[in-house]
């Protein structure tokens, strides 16, 4: 087996794409001289989202807004129960996205999220910001 032809450890580092090519160079060097022409095979311990999962690979933002705006579009917007049922999901969706969806089994959950509806909805500047996202969402579709 001949030796692998590397670079000696005083010459300067590559960067970038110099690096990424030379290091291109060099893995096909070693298999070739080792006989390892295809990829090794990935470890059985590895984790693969299966294809359901791996359409969820979005921003916590972007999960966040599309589960929000698919439930709040459904919804009847000349209810008089509009904008308090509208806040509640919203507060629901943003805590399950950000802690997960076993938070809903916590018992504190329902108190959580009812203090957090109530202070979006009785605070002008926070009420005025849910009302906007609103009709930001509605005018969406």
């Amino acid at each position: 087996m001949e030796p692998i032809d590397f670079k000696p450890p005083g010459s300067p580092p590559l960067q970038g794409a110099a690096f990424s090519e030379d290091f291109q160079i060099q893995q096909k060097k070693l298999r070739q001289q080792t006989g390892v022409e295809q990829q090794p095979e990935k470890a059985p311990d590895v984790f693969e989202p299966s294809p359901e999962a791996a359409k969820l690979q979005k921003n916590k933002f972007d999960t966040f807004l599309d589960l929000a705006k698919n439930h709040i579009l459904k919804m009847d917007r000349n209810s008089e129960t509009f904008l308090p049922d509208a806040t509640s999901h919203l507060v629901k969706s943003a805590l399950e996205q950000e802690y997960g969806g076993g938070i809903a089994q916590d018992p504190g959950y329902p108190q959580l999220k009812k203090v957090i509806t109530d202070q979006l909805l009785n605070d002008p500047r926070y009420r005025d910001m849910v009302e906007e996202f609103l009709e930001i969402i509605t005018l969406s579709e």
